[in-house]
């Protein structure tokens, strides 16, 4: 039986993870002096924690793409709302950081999510600062739709900006949603073929419906 992704995927604006009183004492005698600092071994039950926390407030889900993540969050990636090779003081503030996938860490640059022009001495919280889908002054549904099941649709500019920073349209993320919502197979490839209709052969959706396509043939 198909399942709406959409009614899945539902997140609301994330809440930051509260520091226990070891961690803050760790942050204490450690200070951030370098962004090469995240690395640091001393950091490492910390970040475990976070993942553990950010892994149940998540709904399991990455905060961008929304797909599942490994259980409890191990081997996932933390991700820096504003990357910290821009605000290394800002490495370890909770508002910065979320639970991610490794694709849509590793696909997402380190370009700035504030407007152009704009700088910060402290980590905003109002929704106009970002360019970019941030989960805690942002809703996932406001932003972005999962299209036919398979593929996601920007609804606002931001998250069309997301979709283009983020690579969101690349066919990887359209295989785990026809997997999730039991469609993978012929259903995917005719919404996938009919999506193929619909743009032109240069667009990023022409070509991510035509990749899908051929790694499904694979695999039936």
């Amino acid at each position: 039986m198909a399942k709406d992704l959409n009614i899945l995927f539902y997140l609301p604006k994330l809440n930051p993870v509260k520091y226990r009183g070891i961690d803050i004492a760790k942050l204490r005698a450690n200070p951030i002096v370098k962004s090469d600092d995240w690395s640091s071994n001393e950091f490492s039950s910390l970040k475990r924690t976070f993942r553990y926390l950010h892994y149940k407030s998540q709904n399991r889900r990455c905060s961008y793409c929304r797909r599942h993540l490994n259980p409890l969050g191990i081997n996932e990636h933390i991700d820096h709302i504003i990357a910290r090779s821009i605000k290394s003081g800002w490495m370890f503030k909770p508002r910065n950081l979320v639970l991610t996938c490794y694709q849509c860490n590793t696909q997402k640059s380190a370009t700035s999510a504030f407007a152009p022009g704009q700088t910060f001495k402290r980590l905003p919280k109002k929704s106009n600062n970002y360019v970019l889908f941030n989960p805690y002054v942002h809703k996932w549904s406001e932003h972005f739709e999962v299209e036919d099941n398979l593929f996601l649709k920007a609804i606002s500019t931001i998250g069309q900006n997301t979709i283009t920073e983020l690579k969101l349209f690349d066919y990887k993320y359209s295989i785990k949603y026809a997997d999730e919502a039991n469609i993978f197979g012929d259903t995917a490839i005719k919404r996938a073929t009919k999506r193929m209709a619909k743009y032109g052969k240069t667009s990023f959706e022409f070509k991510s419906a035509k990749k899908l396509i051929r790694e499904i043939e694979r695999h039936i």
